[in-house]
């Protein structure tokens, strides 16, 4: 068990939820953000083929595409 008191999320809906609120009695998961044009596209694509499932990482993907450029993301 840890030391760390509740939170006052945790305390607020502590009868109405089961550990459903991350709180810092959790332990932080990295997140990893990656952004690029329509031309990174290709190396985000291997970059994530190369990338182990289990990496223990989160990643936010923000990729900028011209109105005019199809996607390649589907």
């Amino acid at each position: 068990m840890s030391d760390l008191q509740p939170d006052h999320a945790e305390e607020r809906f502590a009868g109405t939820s089961d550990d459903a609120i991350p709180s810092r009695g959790f332990q932080l998961l990295p997140l990893v953000g990656l952004g690029g044009s329509a031309g990174s596209i290709p190396a985000l694509q291997a970059f994530f083929r190369s990338m182990p499932a289990d990496s223990g990482m989160a990643f936010v993907v923000v990729i900028h595409l011209s109105t005019a450029h199809e996607s390649w993301l589907g």
